[in-house]
């Protein structure tokens, strides 16, 4: 996973994906989440979040971690979808919820 990792971040993924067959286990794990937002990738970030999502769909932080991301590409309005859905979940959040989609509503998200 750290070599994967470490092939990825140096612009070789191509390589990392054919030495490791492709293998989800590497190539959709929270260390390949992470380079690729160290890199900008998002989209990939973000698409594997969403696989994420989709095998546990009550999972706030997860779907934390997607808004995060969808915001840091420039998809507000995607990012905020996905806090709604985070609230829809889980009620108890709301008032948290509320008061970082005006933050991302306003820009004053950093």
């Amino acid at each position: 996973l750290a070599y994967a990792a470490t092939l990825t971040l140096a612009g070789r993924e191509a390589f990392a994906r054919q030495l490791f067959n492709n293998d989800p286990n590497i190539f959709e794990s929270d260390t390949l989440i992470q380079v690729y937002v160290r890199l900008k990738q998002y989209d990939k970030a973000i698409a594997i979040y969403k696989k994420q999502v989709a095998a546990d769909p009550t999972d706030a932080q997860t779907k934390v971690k997607l808004a995060q991301t969808q915001y840091n590409a420039g998809y507000k309005d995607e990012s905020i979808a996905t806090m709604r859905s985070i609230e829809k979940d889980h009620p108890e959040y709301t008032d948290n919820i509320e008061e970082a989609i005006k933050k991302i509503q306003t820009g004053q998200v950093k």
